[in-house]
């Protein structure tokens, strides 16, 4: 079995600051046995009480692991944050998107023998922790683009429990299909800002001005000139199929990008580069997921609709 993610957690220490309101830090929790257990006792019509007794208690002990990393980082490191550590079965990492906020992430081990008296585990082929606190990065940068960029803004604005929703409707779909092992890019990827096409920027390079530089100039008209549009990133993906050729469908298919696929054109300067490199991050994840990416098909800010008793 290779290397999963066994659970997500969001939780902020100044919502539970007593022991009677610790339970109240968290605001997001995945994990992936309550999820298995959940669909089992769909099928079955039977709930595994043991499984969800034991999940509660998981929750509280994985808030606990945090908060001891942290005071590990600020004791013996001199103040640098220790972005993960790693057991026999696991590799964890914690990260800050924010002051206050934190999101941990466990991911468990590959199981490399069936024997019970003999299970060993490795970390073959999983990404260092720097990479998944990257991974994580990338991700909340795609959710702060639809939501804004300060979690205790969006707290103070939706309350407690459609905070917790929106953090659901995301993360959720995040934590199940993060793919933690390497792949594509990484060096890429750990580098983080926006990732150019293979041939650059559209009218850019040295020696290369002029390639490009129609379909830029017509790009720029397009945004002067339509009321109402503030800029306009485009990214290229793939090469086209050879005529005749059955493929896949291009957007929606699951696949990942290529090294060579990236941002093309940045805009004309009306939106940040911060922003212009979340943008491309949400057009990647359009290019694979298609109509199911966040955002897309489902307007994010839509309330979670209450079930008639």
């Amino acid at each position: 079995m290779a290397c999963q993610v066994a659970s997500l957690a969001i939780y902020n220490p100044s919502l539970g600051p007593t022991d009677e309101t610790f339970a109240d830090q968290l605001v997001f929790w995945h994990s992936r046995v309550a999820r298995e257990a959940r669909s089992a006792a769909k099928r079955t019509g039977v709930e595994n009480v043991d499984v969800a007794r034991r999940d509660q208690n998981e929750r509280l002990r994985q808030i606990g692991l945090a908060q001891g990393l942290v005071n590990f980082a600020r004791t013996f490191s001199g103040g640098k944050p220790v972005d993960g550590v790693e057991t026999g079965r696991s590799r964890i990492v914690l990260w800050p998107p924010e002051d206050g906020w934190w999101i941990l992430a466990s991911v468990d081990l590959a199981k490399v023998t069936a024997e019970v008296q003999t299970d060993e585990y490795s970390s073959r082929g999983l990404s260092p922790p720097a990479l998944l606190v990257q991974q994580l990065r990338n991700a909340h940068r795609i959710f702060s683009l639809h939501h804004g960029s300060s979690w205790t803004t969006l707290y103070g604005s939706l309350g407690r429990e459609r905070f917790c929703t929106a953090l659901d409707r995301f993360w959720s779909r995040f934590a199940r299909t993060w793919d933690v092992m390497l792949h594509d890019n990484p060096a890429a990827e750990l580098l983080g800002g926006i990732k150019l096409g293979g041939g650059g920027e559209l009218g850019f390079g040295v020696g290369e001005e002029d390639m490009g530089s129609a379909e830029r100039a017509v790009l720029q008209d397009l945004v002067h000139r339509t009321e109402g549009l503030i800029d306009v990133v485009v990214s290229r993906f793939g090469e086209a199929e050879a005529s005749g050729k059955e493929s896949l469908p291009w957007l929606g298919s699951g696949r990942q990008p290529s090294s060579a696929d990236g941002v093309v054109f940045c805009g004309v300067g009306a939106i940040s580069r911060i922003d212009v490199g979340k943008m491309s991050l949400w057009i990647q994840q359009i290019f694979t997921d298609g109509e199911l990416a966040y955002g897309i098909r489902q307007d994010p800010h839509r309330e979670r609709r209450k079930r008639r008793r």
